[in-house]
Protein backbone atom coordinates (compact mmCIF):
# COMPACT_ATOMS: atom_id res chain seq x y z
CA UNK A 1 0.00 0.00 0.00
CA UNK A 2 1.55 3.28 -1.13
CA UNK A 3 -0.90 6.00 -0.04
CA UNK A 4 -3.88 6.53 2.24
CA UNK A 5 -6.01 9.57 1.39
CA UNK A 6 -8.19 11.06 4.13
CA UNK A 7 -10.57 13.94 3.40
CA UNK A 8 -11.47 15.03 6.95
CA UNK A 9 -11.51 13.75 10.51
CA UNK A 10 -14.89 12.01 10.82
CA UNK A 11 -14.30 8.37 11.69
CA UNK A 12 -15.66 7.02 8.39
CA UNK A 13 -13.05 9.11 6.56
CA UNK A 14 -10.17 9.09 9.05
CA UNK A 15 -10.13 5.85 11.03
CA UNK A 16 -7.18 6.48 13.34
CA UNK A 17 -6.83 2.92 14.70
CA UNK A 18 -6.87 1.62 11.12
CA UNK A 19 -4.24 4.20 10.10
CA UNK A 20 -1.99 3.09 12.96
CA UNK A 21 -2.37 -0.54 11.91
CA UNK A 22 -1.62 0.28 8.27
CA UNK A 23 1.41 2.36 9.26
CA UNK A 24 2.84 -0.58 11.20
CA UNK A 25 2.09 -3.17 8.56
CA UNK A 26 3.21 -1.15 5.53
CA UNK A 27 6.32 0.92 6.40
CA UNK A 28 6.30 2.58 2.98
CA UNK A 29 2.73 3.90 3.25
CA UNK A 30 2.26 7.67 3.28
CA UNK A 31 -0.83 9.44 4.61
CA UNK A 32 -2.32 12.46 2.83
CA UNK A 33 -4.70 14.59 4.91
CA UNK A 34 -5.88 18.20 5.21
CA UNK A 35 -3.06 20.21 6.77
CA UNK A 36 -5.05 21.24 9.89
CA UNK A 37 -5.45 17.62 11.02
CA UNK A 38 -1.89 16.33 10.57
CA UNK A 39 -1.40 16.34 14.34
CA UNK A 40 -4.25 13.87 14.78
CA UNK A 41 -2.03 11.25 13.14
CA UNK A 42 1.27 12.23 14.74
CA UNK A 43 -0.17 11.94 18.26
CA UNK A 44 -1.04 8.34 17.36
CA UNK A 45 2.65 7.65 16.77
CA UNK A 46 2.73 7.91 12.98
CA UNK A 47 5.97 9.62 11.98
CA UNK A 48 5.51 13.16 10.70
CA UNK A 49 7.66 12.49 7.63
CA UNK A 50 5.08 9.91 6.51
CA UNK A 51 2.24 12.43 6.60
CA UNK A 52 1.59 14.98 3.87
CA UNK A 53 -0.70 17.85 4.87
CA UNK A 54 -2.29 19.42 1.81
CA UNK A 55 -4.53 22.28 0.70
CA UNK A 56 -6.46 23.15 -2.48
CA UNK A 57 -4.28 24.39 -5.31
CA UNK A 58 -1.38 22.09 -4.41
CA UNK A 59 -0.58 19.36 -6.93
CA UNK A 60 1.09 16.19 -5.66
CA UNK A 61 3.01 13.65 -7.70
CA UNK A 62 2.26 10.14 -6.44
CA UNK A 63 4.45 8.02 -8.65
CA UNK A 64 2.43 7.30 -11.78
CA UNK A 65 -0.51 9.35 -10.50
CA UNK A 66 -1.17 13.01 -9.76
CA UNK A 67 -3.38 14.28 -6.94
CA UNK A 68 -5.25 17.57 -6.81
CA UNK A 69 -6.85 18.56 -3.47
CA UNK A 70 -10.08 20.56 -3.87
CA UNK A 71 -12.33 22.27 -1.30
CA UNK A 72 -15.26 20.53 0.36
CA UNK A 73 -18.12 22.11 2.33
CA UNK A 74 -18.94 20.13 5.44
CA UNK A 75 -19.08 20.46 9.24
CA UNK A 76 -17.67 18.87 12.37
CA UNK A 77 -20.82 18.46 14.40
CA UNK A 78 -24.41 19.59 14.86
CA UNK A 79 -26.71 20.95 16.12
CA UNK A 80 -26.55 23.68 15.24
CA UNK A 81 -25.98 22.73 11.62
CA UNK A 82 -23.04 24.66 10.24
CA UNK A 83 -21.66 23.86 6.82
CA UNK A 84 -18.52 25.67 5.70
CA UNK A 85 -14.91 25.02 4.68
CA UNK A 86 -13.60 24.71 8.22
CA UNK A 87 -11.51 27.90 8.19
CA UNK A 88 -12.37 28.77 11.80
CA UNK A 89 -11.45 25.32 13.12
CA UNK A 90 -8.51 25.02 10.71
CA UNK A 91 -6.60 28.19 11.55
CA UNK A 92 -7.64 29.84 8.29
CA UNK A 93 -6.98 26.70 6.23
CA UNK A 94 -9.40 24.28 4.57
CA UNK A 95 -10.23 21.55 7.07
CA UNK A 96 -12.42 19.54 4.67
CA UNK A 97 -11.12 18.39 1.29
CA UNK A 98 -11.97 16.34 -1.76
CA UNK A 99 -9.44 14.86 -4.14
CA UNK A 100 -9.14 14.57 -7.91
CA UNK A 101 -6.84 11.69 -8.85
CA UNK A 102 -5.33 11.49 -12.32
CA UNK A 103 -4.15 7.98 -13.17
CA UNK A 104 -3.26 6.77 -16.67
CA UNK A 105 -5.16 9.65 -18.20
CA UNK A 106 -8.34 9.02 -16.18
CA UNK A 107 -9.61 11.67 -13.75
CA UNK A 108 -11.50 10.49 -10.66
CA UNK A 109 -13.18 12.80 -8.14
CA UNK A 110 -13.82 11.76 -4.55
CA UNK A 111 -15.23 14.66 -2.51
CA UNK A 112 -15.27 12.96 0.88
CA UNK A 113 -18.34 14.65 2.37
CA UNK A 114 -19.61 17.85 0.79
CA UNK A 115 -22.54 19.97 -0.22
CA UNK A 116 -22.69 21.67 -3.60
CA UNK A 117 -21.36 25.22 -3.31
CA UNK A 118 -20.60 28.21 -5.52
CA UNK A 119 -17.66 27.55 -7.82
CA UNK A 120 -17.62 23.76 -7.41
CA UNK A 121 -19.09 23.03 -10.84
CA UNK A 122 -16.58 25.27 -12.60
CA UNK A 123 -13.67 23.77 -10.71
CA UNK A 124 -14.72 20.22 -11.50
CA UNK A 125 -15.31 20.99 -15.16
CA UNK A 126 -11.69 22.12 -15.44
CA UNK A 127 -10.56 18.54 -14.71
CA UNK A 128 -12.65 16.89 -17.47
CA UNK A 129 -13.75 14.24 -14.99
CA UNK A 130 -14.29 10.66 -16.04
CA UNK A 131 -15.63 9.33 -12.73
CA UNK A 132 -17.23 11.07 -9.75
CA UNK A 133 -17.94 9.17 -6.53
CA UNK A 134 -20.58 11.36 -4.90
CA UNK A 135 -22.36 11.01 -1.55
CA UNK A 136 -26.14 10.74 -1.75
CA UNK A 137 -27.29 10.45 1.87
CA UNK A 138 -28.58 14.04 2.00
CA UNK A 139 -29.30 15.93 5.18
CA UNK A 140 -32.30 16.78 7.34
CA UNK A 141 -33.19 18.67 10.48
CA UNK A 142 -33.97 15.46 12.35
CA UNK A 143 -30.70 13.77 11.44
CA UNK A 144 -28.79 16.91 12.38
CA UNK A 145 -30.47 16.78 15.79
CA UNK A 146 -28.73 13.41 16.18
CA UNK A 147 -25.34 14.95 15.27
CA UNK A 148 -25.41 13.50 11.75
CA UNK A 149 -23.75 16.08 9.50
CA UNK A 150 -25.20 15.72 6.02
CA UNK A 151 -24.30 15.77 2.35
CA UNK A 152 -25.83 16.39 -1.02
CA UNK A 153 -28.75 14.09 -1.79
CA UNK A 154 -29.49 11.85 -4.78
CA UNK A 155 -30.84 14.59 -7.03
CA UNK A 156 -28.11 17.07 -6.11
CA UNK A 157 -25.45 14.47 -6.88
CA UNK A 158 -26.93 13.84 -10.32
CA UNK A 159 -27.34 17.56 -10.96
CA UNK A 160 -23.70 18.17 -10.00
CA UNK A 161 -22.38 15.31 -12.13
CA UNK A 162 -24.34 16.48 -15.17
CA UNK A 163 -23.37 20.13 -14.73
CA UNK A 164 -19.69 19.21 -14.28
CA UNK A 165 -19.62 17.02 -17.39
CA UNK A 166 -18.86 13.80 -15.50
CA UNK A 167 -18.90 10.68 -17.67
CA UNK A 168 -19.71 8.14 -14.94
CA UNK A 169 -21.40 8.77 -11.59
CA UNK A 170 -20.92 6.25 -8.77
CA UNK A 171 -22.98 6.89 -5.60
CA UNK A 172 -21.40 6.61 -2.14
CA UNK A 173 -22.31 7.12 1.51
CA UNK A 174 -25.70 5.44 1.33
CA UNK A 175 -25.52 2.13 3.23
CA UNK A 176 -22.95 2.34 6.03
CA UNK A 177 -25.04 3.84 8.85
CA UNK A 178 -28.63 2.75 9.50
CA UNK A 179 -29.68 6.25 10.57
CA UNK A 180 -27.97 7.98 7.65
CA UNK A 181 -28.95 6.17 4.46
CA UNK A 182 -29.27 7.23 0.83
CA UNK A 183 -31.33 5.70 -1.97
CA UNK A 184 -29.34 4.59 -5.01
CA UNK A 185 -32.55 3.43 -6.68
CA UNK A 186 -33.90 6.98 -6.55
CA UNK A 187 -30.63 8.23 -8.03
CA UNK A 188 -30.84 5.76 -10.93
CA UNK A 189 -34.45 6.70 -11.67
CA UNK A 190 -33.67 10.43 -11.54
CA UNK A 191 -30.67 10.06 -13.83
CA UNK A 192 -32.63 7.91 -16.29
CA UNK A 193 -35.43 10.47 -16.42
CA UNK A 194 -33.57 13.78 -16.28
CA UNK A 195 -30.03 13.04 -17.51
CA UNK A 196 -30.18 10.11 -19.96
CA UNK A 197 -26.73 11.10 -21.28
CA UNK A 198 -25.17 10.50 -17.84
CA UNK A 199 -23.97 7.00 -16.98
CA UNK A 200 -24.54 5.82 -13.41
CA UNK A 201 -23.24 2.65 -11.79
CA UNK A 202 -24.00 1.08 -8.41
CA UNK A 203 -21.19 -1.43 -7.69
CA UNK A 204 -21.84 -4.77 -6.07
CA UNK A 205 -20.09 -5.35 -2.75
CA UNK A 206 -16.75 -7.07 -3.13
CA UNK A 207 -16.77 -7.07 -6.92
CA UNK A 208 -13.94 -5.59 -8.98
CA UNK A 209 -14.85 -2.66 -11.24
CA UNK A 210 -12.62 -1.81 -14.21
CA UNK A 211 -12.71 1.50 -16.09
CA UNK A 212 -10.33 2.12 -18.99
CA UNK A 213 -9.45 5.06 -21.18
CA UNK A 214 -11.61 3.48 -23.85
CA UNK A 215 -14.59 3.80 -21.51
CA UNK A 216 -13.79 7.50 -21.07
CA UNK A 217 -14.29 8.34 -24.74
Amino acid sequence: MDYVLCTHEHIDHLDLPACVTLARRFPQTRFIVPRPIVEQLTVQGIAEERIQGVQPGEELSLGVARLFPVPAMHGLSCPPARYDFGFEQGGGLYRYLGYVLELEGIHIYHPGDTLVFDGLVEQLRSFDLDIALLPINGRSYFREQKNLVGNMDEREAADLAAAAGVKLLIPTHYDMFVANLGRPGLLIEYVRTVYPQLSCYVPAHGRRFTFTRGDAR
